[in-house]
């Protein structure tokens, strides 16, 4: 007799453990080659020697660390400087990644929280809502994005017309417009797991908790 223990708001049993296994192994697959197998290549390339006509050698170096924090002129024969440019788009890269994920956790997970919390039947309708304009192209969403920003945009016109502001706002190839589209794309991938998560959890426990003086 498979045996089952409460978890979240429904009932969980290891009946099918071996199944959820095989069934979770094409997605395992798919990551592994698309996305853990380019990583790697990139990591074992960057140790490998450049060849001059383009290419690599497959001989171990260090030149392009070398060469990522050490300027050391046109042909390589002056005193070491650090790279501060290199350094800089790397630290900017860095974050823009971690307010993205910051901000998209601020907004996604009361998103995520709001439509757990909404009768079952109106759940899927938000989901749709959330999910519907990814169906679109990513560069064509970035390029739509930057027509809405850009100094004679609908933004900007919407903004003078209105009289709150005199000139065009300059937002398109700023850091800021960088953030908005980075937050933007990846908006759903914080809501949806974290909506997957709430779904499940048992809101009846909470209610007792609060019959028993919980804060």
């Amino acid at each position: 007799m498979a045996t089952g223990a409460v978890s979240g708001g429904s009932a969980t049993t290891d009946t099918y453990k071996e199944a959820r296994t095989w069934l979770l192994l094409p997605a395992w697959v798919t990551l592994s080659f698309l996305v853990l197998a380019p990583v790697c290549m990139m990591l074992i390339y960057s140790f490998l020697t450049k060849e001059f006509r383009g290419g690599v050698i497959w001989e171990f170096s260090l030149a392009a660390y070398d060469q990522f924090f050490f300027d050391r002129g046109l042909f390589g024969d002056d005193p070491a400087k650090i790279e501060w440019t290199y350094i800089a788009i790397f630290w900017r890269s860095i974050w823009q990644a971690g307010a993205a994920t910051v901000l998209s956790l601020v907004i996604g997970f009361p998103t995520a929280y709001f439509i757990a919390t909404r009768p079952e039947h109106m759940r899927p309708v938000w989901v749709f809502l959330i999910t519907i304009p990814y169906w679109v192209n990513l560069l064509i969403r970035t390029v739509s994005m930057k027509f809405l920003l850009r100094d004679q945009g609908p933004l900007n016109d919407f903004l003078i017309n209105i009289g709150l502001m005199d000139s065009p706002l300059h937002i398109v190839n700023t850091n800021f417009a960088a953030q908005l589209g980075l937050f933007y794309s990846y908006l759903p991938f914080m809501v949806l797991p974290i909506y997957a998560a709430v779904e499940r959890y048992n809101f009846t426990l909470s209610e007792a908790a609060a019959d028993l003086y919980a804060s």
